[in-house]
């Protein structure tokens, strides 16, 4: 097998703070490449839009992808993908969640497949995209990117959330409306995180693109593909 990074993806867990500590009040981020994995003996490939997949987990999904088996089958047989109860749409991949106005698409060749086609069985050579819609159908949506990061200490918490971008959104707006954040009285600090409560000796640490925000961070406004981080630590 041989995996590759290429194009450009909309779902890039992304980067670039123009200041150190996130001081200024505006974000700079920069789109990571799409992760591709093909399998050399079937020359069957998939390819995940943006880097909120790893390679490895690609490569996972490339592995049930065989010859004679449907899409459908290959999803459930990955592991990492969570189907509706019914069946009839990708509810998570990988910990990853979309916003309800956001859904995954799966195509073959370039060809999108309906929920009806997904028991469309996979030839060689085939080329299956995996890459986020808006619930209309339009490509190449802005999102945002929230994730909860429980490491060591609590790992069942860790989870992403997509999101549609809203223009000039700030950080303190964000968590609010995730829906997943309580904010002490001051709205200055995190309190709470999908219903934790972190303990004395813990503490929830903010980071946009994987950069440590400062006290006054959260009134930094973002731009669309950034990833704003609560992370776990001892304190």
């Amino acid at each position: 097998m041989r995996i590759t990074k290429s194009g450009l993806g909309i779902l890039a867990i992304l980067m670039a703070i123009m200041t150190a500590g996130c001081g200024s009040n505006s974000l700079s981020s920069e789109l990571a490449s799409d992760v591709k994995s093909t399998n050399d003996s079937t020359g069957i490939s998939i390819e995940v839009e943006g880097s909120f997949l790893s390679s490895s987990d690609v490569q996972r999904l490339e592995d049930n992808i065989v010859p004679g088996l449907s899409i459908r089958e290959a999803l459930v047989n990955s592991r990492i993908t969570e189907l509706s109860p019914a069946g009839a749409s990708i509810q998570s991949i990988r910990g990853v969640t979309l916003d309800p106005t956001l859904q995954w698409a799966i195509s073959i060749n370039g060809d999108r497949l309906d929920v009806g086609d997904w028991d469309t069985n996979v030839n060689n050579n085939d080329v299956i995209s995996i890459e986020v819609l808006s619930s209309n159908n339009t490509k190449n949506v802005d999102i945002i990117i929230v994730t909860v990061n429980g490491g060591r200490l609590q790992p069942e918490l860790t989870h992403s959330y997509v999101g549609p971008y809203t223009n000039e959104v700030v950080i303190r707006d964000l968590l609010k409306q995730s829906g997943i954040v309580v904010l002490s009285d001051n709205n200055k600090m995190i309190k709470m995180v999908q219903g934790y409560n972190p303990k004395v000796n813990e503490k929830w640490v903010l980071k946009v693109n994987n950069k440590l925000l400062n006290a006054n961070g959260l009134d930094m406004k973002l731009k669309p593909q950034d990833e704003v981080t609560m992370e776990l630590n001892n304190s």
